[in-house]
């Protein structure tokens, strides 16, 4: 709501049409600036986020804000059609392939920002990104799926922060 309380040209990603019109009309009503619009993907695979991109870069000219929000927990282990766990897909390597792929935009913009969304790390019980089984195959656990999203999370945004000043 604050950036198109700014005048903002507010664009939602969502898997569903209804959903991201019904999310524009709210923002209408409440900011009175209707000039947002939407794009459908599934940001849980990576050929739609790469789809999604392009259609991004070949539909507006700037982009000066990127606001990396979508997230999701499911309790019992899912995985993609790409076969990667849909927990991690969803909150982590979405953010980190959209930033990547709409990073050129971002940068030819200006002063532009990423926000990365996350939860709150004080629920995070001992940090860890287990390397070795990074899609928990062996032990599924919501719990410890969800810490290690979190923290690849944060991770994620600390080091697009270090490239974004090596870029400036």
């Amino acid at each position: 709501m604050g950036l198109a309380k700014l005048d903002a040209k507010v664009v939602i990603i969502s898997r569903s049409a209804e959903s991201a019109k019904a999310a524009l009309k709210d923002i209408s009503e409440a900011t009175g600036n209707s000039k947002g619009d939407w794009v459908v993907a599934d940001l849980s695979l990576q050929s739609s986020i790469r789809e999604v991109s392009d259609v991004i870069k070949r539909k507006y000219d700037q982009l000066h804000v990127l606001v990396n929000a979508c997230g999701a927990i499911y309790f019992n282990k899912e995985l993609t059609a790409e076969g990667i766990d849909r927990m991690f897909a969803v909150n982590v390597q979405s953010h980190y392939l959209l930033t990547n792929r709409l990073l050129d935009i971002l940068q030819e913009s200006g002063s532009a920002r990423v926000i990365t969304v996350s939860g709150n790390p004080r629920f995070m019980k001992n940090p860890v990104i287990n390397f070795e089984d990074i899609q928990m195959e062996d032990q599924y656990s919501v719990m410890r799926a969800a810490n290690q999203s979190l923290f690849a999370k944060t991770l994620f945004a600390s080091n697009w922060q270090s490239v974004w000043k090596e870029r400036e």
